[in-house]
């Protein structure tokens, strides 16, 4: 993680140059080494992995719905979708951060069923409090 977090810092400097990388990269190397330590970062090791990144487009209606589902895996028999957020967390503001993308997390949802053909689960993975991640 350390090492990672080293190199993007590197290449971050080359190309915008400024004394922030080195606090970025402790920060990051700690919201990394922390996740990795998890119960979430421990489901995802034991996941099929489906795709990263996932582009996606449908018709909703007259309506084009497009986006990129940041993962897609399977685990247990079981499709889920993940969104990773990396903004800072507590109990409550979870609650409205998830409250606050439960439309996103549908449209996600919706194209993983027309493009898998099944149901699947949506999750916010919390990078900062991965505790909190449902």
């Amino acid at each position: 993680a350390a090492a990672a977090c080293a190199r993007a810092r590197i290449l971050l400097e080359r190309r915008a140059p400024g004394p922030r990388w080195a606090e970025a990269e402790r920060e990051a190397a700690g919201v990394l080494r922390s996740f990795l330590a998890s119960p979430a970062a421990a489901e995802l090791a034991a996941a099929e992995i489906l795709g990263r990144e996932v582009p996606f487009a449908y018709a909703d209606g007259p309506t084009a719905v497009r986006g990129a589902i940041d993962l897609v895996y399977r685990l247990k028999g079981r499709l889920v979708v993940a969104d990773f957020k990396s903004e800072r967390v507590d109990e409550k503001s979870a609650a409205k951060i998830r409250a606050k993308y439960a439309e996103q997390g549908r449209a996600y949802l919706e194209a993983v069923r027309l493009a898998w053909g099944g149901d699947a689960e949506f999750r916010l993975l919390f990078l900062r409090r991965p505790d909190l991640s449902v």
